[in-house]
């Protein structure tokens, strides 16, 4: 077979070569112009850095001015000041300006007042100290609401010698519903009002069995405001003890306590079904309908207080009875629940817009709650004791609920 190892002719490496060259005329200019743009590229960039430190240091210069009445403002090279009217009033304004480079149609520009650089300066006020609640009939840390005439809180701290302090802000914290041992802040829900907070929290019916905090945030003059200081202790607002009570009901007023004209009562036989139809009847009065929405279950320790049992459960055994508890609010149980029915198996509870709390036994003597000398229910080591012998046990609460056991 004939190979062909026939190379380039010399014609077609004149060819070549007469196009490189073409090739590489058209591009040297292309480099240069790119070279050049590079050049001026770094000689704008150098210019703006000289100039922004520049800009800079005249502002450092001026804001040390506005802040040491022993300099002149109105010395500084390249600042003019002019008098504006910001919201009603004369504001004087110091103008700081400088061309920018390569281009006088353009420049830099600040305006500075005397108040802004000194909030500017972080000049705040030293945060409160000796922050705690006192209870008005010094019972240490639990206020009474069997108390007469009932107790109040009062926020106390040391007075504020700072020159640059204006005054306090203050804001009281309650526990979530049933929390036993409520961690600052996680545990706790700001307690709102209708206008100024004020540093004395009087009504505190709505907030039995919680535990209250009170914090104090200092202001200085020109509205900085120092870091939030809570109280060294927490007050413990003791009210009816519900776990000792003999029926269930709903609460519709949030005040733990069963109020007639606004709550419903529950009895025990109507535990025994489901509360999520929106009506059930009233066992006393089967005609009568009563409505559990818009309210939160309680059910105590002692639903029956025929035997000597710390608790009497509710059992859930034959026909139709089942235990489905679909609230609008929380849902607060002291009581054991056995669920034996095969038809209708399982413990169902829903908390729409609350918690499901299942609550330490207390001590009873007959119905009532033993206390402690501080005046708060001894507690003993059982809890609700829920079983499900044929079925699943379920709780389920809402975006914000929780689960508390």
């Amino acid at each position: 077979m004939k190979r062909n190892n026939r190379g380039f002719t010399l014609v077609e490496i004149i060819v070549s070569l007469t196009l490189i060259c073409i090739i590489a005329m058209a591009m040297i200019p292309a480099f240069a112009a790119q070279l050049k743009m590079t050049i001026n590229t770094k000689d704008i960039t150098t210019e703006s850095f000289e100039a922004q430190g520049s800009f800079e240091e005249t502002i450092s210069e001026l804001k040390t001015a506005l802040l040491d009445p022993a300099i002149d403002e109105n010395a500084v090279e390249g600042v003019t000041s002019q008098s504006m009217m910001i919201f009603g009033r004369s504001v004087t304004l110091y103008k700081v300006a400088q061309e920018f480079p390569s281009n006088n149609l353009k420049e830099f520009m600040v305006f500075l007042s005397r108040e802004l650089t000194e909030m500017e300066s972080l000049i705040s006020v030293a945060d409160a100290s000796g922050v705690y609640i006192k209870v008005s009939d010094d019972t240490g840390d639990v206020a009474d609401l069997k108390h007469t005439p009932k107790p109040t809180l009062i926020g106390k701290y040391n007075a504020n010698t700072d020159p640059n302090f204006y005054g306090n802000l203050y804001k009281w914290y309650v526990s979530k519903v049933g929390d036993p041992d409520p961690q600052w802040p996680d545990d706790y829900e700001r307690i709102a009002f209708a206008g100024v907070t004020p540093a004395t929290l009087g009504d505190l019916t709505p907030y039995p069995n919680r535990y209250i905090v009170f914090t104090v945030t200092s202001v200085d003059i020109h509205g900085v405001r120092g870091n939030e200081q809570v109280s060294s202790n927490s007050v413990f607002v003791l009210g009816k003890e519900w776990r000792a009570g003999i029926f269930a009901w709903v609460d519709k007023n949030d005040d733990i306590f069963y109020t007639e004209d606004t709550d419903v009562l529950v009895e025990n036989p109507s535990l025994k079904k489901t509360f999520g139809d929106g009506t059930f009847r009233n066992p006393s009065l089967p005609e009568t309908e009563l409505d559990p929405s818009e309210g939160s279950l309680y059910v105590p320790m002692n639903l029956d207080v025929s035997n000597m049992d710390v608790v009497d459960p509710i059992v859930i055994s034959t026909g139709t009875e089942t235990l489905e508890w679909i609230m609008d609010k929380g849902i607060n149980l002291a009581n054991d629940i056995n669920v034996t029915n095969p038809s209708f198996p399982n413990i169902y509870m829903k908390a729409e817009d609350g918690n499901i709390v299942l609550y330490q036994y207390i001590q009873v003597s007959g119905s009532d709650a033993v206390f402690q000398a501080n005046g708060m229910p001894v507690l003993v080591e059982d809890g609700p004791a829920l079983s499900a012998l044929y079925g699943d046990i379920k709780f389920e609460t809402g975006s914000a609920g929780e689960v508390i056991l």
